[in-house]
């Protein structure tokens, strides 16, 4: 149903829902790797968006920060970064 504005009712519903009940994680990678990601989670049996909130919530478990909401800088900064934080060299990860 289109409402007088324009839109459609159910996608304005499903918005505000999806606003008020997720938080949105938004990240790049190289070229073929989202692909690749798809393709290996399909595999696995599960949704992408399952599988990197199951790694999430493993981080979460593991440092004890569940319910601590301690992001301080909007869009990353030093304390996302590995080692001392001083560089955000991806070799440093383990992926």
């Amino acid at each position: 149903m289109t409402r007088k504005d324009g839109r459609n009712a159910r996608t304005v519903a499903n918005n505000k829902y999806n606003k008020k009940t997720y938080d949105q994680i938004i990240t790049r990678v190289k070229k073929g790797i989202r692909a690749d990601f798809n393709a290996a989670c399909k595999l696995e049996g599960i949704s992408a968006a399952d599988y990197l909130t199951r790694c999430i919530m493993e981080l979460i478990r593991k440092h004890g920060t569940e319910g601590t909401e301690t992001e301080t800088t909007p869009g990353g900064g030093a304390e996302n970064t590995p080692g001392n934080g001083s560089d955000n060299n991806i070799e440093e990860w383990d992926i």
